[in-house]
């Protein structure tokens, strides 16, 4: 059966304990509220294993309806298990250095604060429904991202390399030519510059943020300023510019839905820790 395996598999930990001294079920010893307030079970070195630490740990451990075939065999394995776990963690604490205890502690004071944390955001963080609302302003106002926009279409000149001193001059000598000249293909054909010829269609993010300025901002036909990225030259002419219908509205309102969610958690996460604060008395050292 699959959870007998998880179970045998979870206290093999016991192998790798030494010895700890236990004390099983007895006389009860009532020494500590946790006692008080659950039946011990056993002691590892006089610290209590409780009825209650076995059953978080089935909680955290196992699904419910996994926790429907527990019986008292594997209570008993579990109990096992946390014994074992138990014993490790006082060896280590004996032998560990002020400085790892020290680091444990904080991090664990940390992990406490993440749990306060989350319970806080669940209890005070609500945020706004998504309405269709403002599912239909987003898609008006980005119609790039589905689909939409413009399409640009341009050519290029670029040397593949960063040009010697002489190549650059003789690029920079015929700027002028190139700019004027209707087949920038023959450009390539010159050993003197170096140059590449590409035919390429603009696709946003794909380009140096230099280049994507320079194709943005070069009309139909014009031919923009050299470029220079990391000293390699680029000249661009556009040449077409085509409006691209978006996507329907009824294909991609779930996507916007999805995004504008985050957004709203985010929000609402941003204005609960702003009302934490305001109510909290801070400091600054």
């Amino acid at each position: 059966m699959k959870i007998k395996s998880i179970l045998l598999a979870f206290c093999l930990l016991l192998v790798a304990c030494e010895q700890a001294t236990i004390e099983l079920k007895g006389e009860p010893e009532v020494s500590t509220e946790q006692e008080d307030q659950s039946e011990v079970l056993a002691k590892v070195n006089g610290e209590p294993v409780t009825q209650d630490d076995i059953d978080f740990m089935i909680q955290r451990t196992f699904s419910g309806s996994e926790q429907l075939f527990f019986n008292e065999e594997m209570q008993g394995k579990v109990l096992e298990s946390l014994i074992a776990s138990k014993a490790m963690q006082q060896k280590m604490r004996a032998t560990l250095s002020e400085d790892r205890l020290a680091d444990i502690k904080s991090r664990t004071m940390a992990f406490e604060e993440e749990l306060y944390v989350k319970e806080y955001l669940t209890e005070f963080a609500t945020p706004e429904p998504v309405s269709s609302k403002m599912v239909q302003d987003y898609y008006q106002q980005y119609p790039e991202e589905f689909g939409g926009g413009d399409s640009i279409a341009f050519e290029m000149l670029a040397t593949t390399t960063k040009p010697s001193a002489d190549q650059r001059d003789a690029i920079l000598a015929k700027a002028q030519v190139i700019r004027d000249s209707a087949d920038w293909s023959a450009f390539a054909n010159d050993n003197e510059l170096g140059l590449v010829y590409k035919n390429v269609v603009f696709q946003s993010g794909l380009l140096a943020p230099e280049l994507e300025r320079a194709v943005k901002n070069t009309k139909v036909g014009e031919t923009s300023d050299i470029v220079l990225i990391k000293g390699v030259p680029h000249a661009v002419r556009v040449t077409s510019v085509t409006t691209l219908p978006a996507k329907p509205l009824s294909e991609v309102s779930a996507q916007i839905r999805k995004k504008l969610a985050a957004l709203q958690l985010k929000k609402s996460v941003k204005a609960a820790s702003e009302a934490a604060i305001s109510e909290a008395k801070v400091e600054r050292q």
